[in-house]
């Protein structure tokens, strides 16, 4: 393994859904995300997310429905969420990762 350089980001993103039919009305979505992300030595990296969107979806109780579409938007149930992971290499090929995701509401 070649040597790793050790660091922190950061990274940001925003996406916006509009209907076109109806261009002028608050229909929009909006959503954002943050990330920090620190790696380590050893092939250690971890990293922690903000995701944010203005319209949430609601799961009402349910993780996966048969007919729910999969789409940007339906990825983001929640107002707000926290994202946190963990990832250990060993070797070549094989890892250890590890994440959680909080929402508050």
């Amino acid at each position: 393994m070649g040597r790793q350089h050790e660091g922190d980001g950061i990274q940001g993103g925003w996406s916006y859904f509009h209907p076109v039919r109806r261009f002028a009305d608050t229909t929009g979505i909006l959503s954002a995300s943050v990330m920090f992300d620190r790696t380590f030595p050893e092939d250690r990296y971890a990293s922690a997310s903000i995701w944010y969107t203005n319209r949430p979806m609601g799961m009402n109780g349910n993780l996966l429905k048969a007919n729910m579409r999969l789409t940007p938007i339906s990825l983001l149930p929640h107002r707000l969420a926290l994202y946190a992971a963990y990832v250990k290499r060993f070797g070549s090929g094989n890892a250890f990762s590890t994440g959680c995701v909080f929402a508050p509401e």
